[in-house]
């Protein structure tokens, strides 16, 4: 091989190895970035900037980052009257308020960006981000912080606005935007800060159609019965309970998909309510079941027609009729654990029942029939029993025993009901005291979240309430103070300045067999609540 020709192989072989050497990798990669972007306090406009003029700021940071869902996220207060924009580019965020914006002489605004800024590569949020300005020499630095919860429930309330006013009249909530506000986080907590020394009326608002005013009777308002006054405190820590105020009986919902049926859900249940069916031809049953109106109509018309109900009209239209039946779903007390001897069981359907047919319904051992009452209470199958203790029973429901207008059960059902020993339950018995003469009180027991028995002391009543011959284990108490004695817990109303009816949920000591469990319920417990 010649020199030539031996240089040449050397030349392709290096020239191959430059490339190759050359030829551009994936980067081996590093730990993943996890930590929210940070503002260059250096390079942006200061944070609780004082005399504060012109209508942009100007915020970077130290990383690219993007701001999403700001209508949501971003809270400004005191509220401006027109939402700024947000022009973000690389790590440059500027807020520009709207020409026609006039902001209020001396007042301290807080921008809150909420989780609404991330960094571009890994979204990672820079949570509860804030920046003050104030229009005069100083920023204000009082706050208030506190929950909201469901007046009924306990439960913590998120999502809703906390807002302060200083014009002290009781109609501002309607007509006018709030001076400071918040939004409650998912615990239901909330702070106001960088608030100046005044006097302010209280609300909370879902304000479901967010506009700031509480217009709309499906919005949850909470609100305090008084002013608080700043700086008696440089902080007030305050609880709100929130409602949706009563308003007349009406009808929510209106379902009418089933053929033969319309499901009317009430605002109050248990109320009867007048209706007219505009076609005369049709056969109609109406039961007051649950919280619901259930109409059954027949025979299914071509046509459609209308449901005047209150003041309300519903336009209903024919459907195919398709296959259904009644099923059990639920008894009271359950059937599946031992009963008392002498008790009543409830029996509850799919849908309301109105008649029954006693033959066809049958409580039985293995040598022979028992008799027991049976009735429709309210339209569930209520079965009296009076059997002997310790002793097991087949109840048979057979098909055609139990209808209502449209349906009639069509299988069997065979469940087994134990009887119980006497010496296995126990009572409950309560002693009302200090209880308001003119209210009625309302006790109920509960087990797993289901009510399951509930009493009244009324006004000419001993003031004592017994449950008895209940199964031993745990319970809930419920005490509602019945204002109205309509016999149910009603919500407050602000435009009446009324608040809800008091309601008390108390876990109980542990119920023993053959056991008498005494309580003493003190009305004046309600005072603190």
């Amino acid at each position: 091989m010649t020199a030539i020709i031996k240089s040449s192989i050397l030349l392709c072989f290096a020239t191959l190895l430059i490339i190759a050497c050359a030829k551009p990798v994936n980067p081996s990669g590093g730990p993943k970035d996890t930590e929210a972007p940070k503002l260059d306090t250096l390079q942006s406009d200061p944070n609780l900037k004082i005399n504060f003029t012109g209508n942009t700021i100007h915020l970077k940071f130290d990383e690219f980052v993007t701001i999403t869902n700001t209508s949501k996220e971003v809270i400004i207060s005191p509220p401006t009257l027109y939402f700024p924009k947000f022009n973000q580019k690389g790590k440059d965020l500027t807020i520009e308020f709207d020409e026609r914006e006039v902001l209020k002489e001396n007042a301290t605004y807080q921008i809150n960006f909420g989780n609404s800024i991330k960094d571009l590569n890994e979204s990672n949020k820079l949570e509860n981000f804030s920046y003050v300005f104030s229009t005069g020499d100083k920023i204000d630095s009082l706050s208030v912080r506190g929950k909201i919860i469901d007046d009924f429930t306990g439960e913590a309330e998120k999502d809703m606005l906390v807002m302060l006013y200083d014009q002290l009249d009781d109609s501002i909530v309607y007509r006018e935007r709030p001076l400071y506000f918040a939004r409650t986080d998912d615990n239901g907590n909330f702070e106001i800060n960088n608030l100046r020394a005044d006097t302010f009326k209280v609300f909370g608002l879902q304000d479901a159609n967010v506009n700031y005013y509480y217009d709309n009777p499906i919005e949850k308002i909470a609100f305090l019965d008084s002013t608080i006054i700043l700086p008696l405190a440089d902080s007030v820590e305050i609880i709100l309970s929130a409602f949706v105020e009563q308003t007349e009986q009406k009808i929510i919902s209106l379902d009418s998909k089933t053929p033969g049926l319309i499901k009317a859900v009430l605002n109050i249940p248990k109320e009867d309510i007048a209706i007219h069916i505009s076609n005369d031809t049709l056969e109609t049953q109406t039961f007051t079941w649950n919280d619901s109106l259930y109409i059954y109509y027949k025979p299914v018309p071509d046509s459609a027609f209308f449901l005047h109900a209150i003041n309300d009209t519903f336009r209903i239209a024919p459907r195919k009729p398709k296959a259904r039946s009644l099923r059990l779903v639920k008894t009271e007390p359950s059937i599946n654990t031992p009963i008392f001897p002498k008790s009543e069981v409830l029996i509850s359907f799919n849908e309301p029942i109105g008649s029954i047919v006693d033959s066809l319904i049958r409580l039985k051992d293995s040598t022979q029939i028992y008799p027991i009452d049976i009735s429709v209470v309210e339209g569930k199958l209520q079965l009296a029993l009076d059997q002997p203790d310790s002793s097991i029973y087949s109840l048979e429901i057979l098909p055609g025993a139990v209808s209502n207008f449209q349906l009639t059960l069509e299988d069997s059902l065979e469940y087994e009901i134990i009887m119980g020993l006497q010496e296995d339950f126990g009572n409950i018995i309560i002693e009302g005291k200090n209880l308001k003469e003119d209210y009625n009180y309302i006790f109920q027991l509960q087990q797993q979240s289901n009510t399951i028995l509930e009493l009244q002391i009324q006004k000419d009543s001993t003031g004592q309430v017994e449950f008895n011959n209940l199964i031993a284990g745990d319970y809930i108490l419920t005490v509602i103070e019945d204002r109205n004695k309509n016999g149910r817990w009603d919500p407050g109303s602000y435009s009446k300045n009324l608040k809800s009816e008091k309601i008390l949920t108390t876990p109980l000591e542990k119920l023993r067999k053959s056991w008498d469990l005494n309580i003493a319920f003190d009305g004046t417990t309600f005072t603190n609540n």
